[in-house]
């Protein structure tokens, strides 16, 4: 068992969730790498196919972020 696969998906989303809206309110790079650490551990995560209605917006979402990141 890797220690991604400790950690419940439902709080690898929850604390997605509110990197994203801090970084709503305030904008840096260190909270896209934080995002981005988030949305790979999500998808590499044993469970994640429990999350097959979101997939494809996982892999859309870590695109988007990395592009942000090197727009930074």
């Amino acid at each position: 068992m890797t220690e991604q696969s400790k950690v419940d998906i439902n709080s690898l989303e929850y604390w997605l969730n509110v990197l994203i809206k801090r970084y709503n309110l305030s904008a840096s790079k260190q909270s896209i790498q934080s995002i981005c650490t988030y949305i790979n551990a999500i998808i590499e995560h044993e469970d994640f196919e429990q999350l097959a209605d979101c997939y494809c917006c996982y892999h859309k979402m870590k695109t988007y972020w990395q592009w942000r990141l090197q727009a930074r």
